[in-house]
């Protein structure tokens, strides 16, 4: 009897620690930036770096910005790191047009779901980065 209730407490402690680690389900619209036109920035110049440091520290952590330019998505995803909130990404190419983005996080990773919204097509995608590093992983 003893050993069912520690395998049991195990279980459901194990249980609900995954649980704990994932986020709800987020939906988001991907944004048309097809019309957006952005400078090159040479990080290099001191201006410039401060000017994106800004610009990222005003995203929280596991924010989530899905852009779409013709059959090209942009993906940008932010982590809290030692250092501070840190900016990742990926890139993703394809056919279908996609409007809207679900995202879950578990943990430090992010399970990105694209869907057209009227014939329920979709493409999972998963996001993992840490410090300079970003990393896609396909479904």
């Amino acid at each position: 009897m003893r050993k069912i209730f520690v395998l049991a407490t195990l279980f459901f402690t194990s249980v609900g620690a995954s649980y704990a680690q994932t986020s709800p389900l987020y939906q988001i619209r991907v944004v048309d930036a097809t019309r957006f036109t952005e400078p090159a920035r040479d990080l290099k110049n001191k201006e410039n770096r401060a000017t994106s440091e800004a610009e990222n520290s005003r995203h929280k952590h596991h924010d989530v910005v899905v852009l779409r330019k013709g059959r090209n998505y942009s993906v940008d995803y932010y982590q809290s790191e030692s250092d501070g909130v840190k900016l990742h990404g990926f890139g993703i190419m394809d056919q279908d047009i996609y409007k809207m983005a679900e995202y879950r996080w578990v943990g430090d990773t992010l399970n990105l779901c694209l869907t057209d919204g009227a014939d329920k097509k979709t493409k999972v995608y998963k996001g993992f980065g840490k410090g300079n590093t970003s990393s896609l992983v396909t479904d």
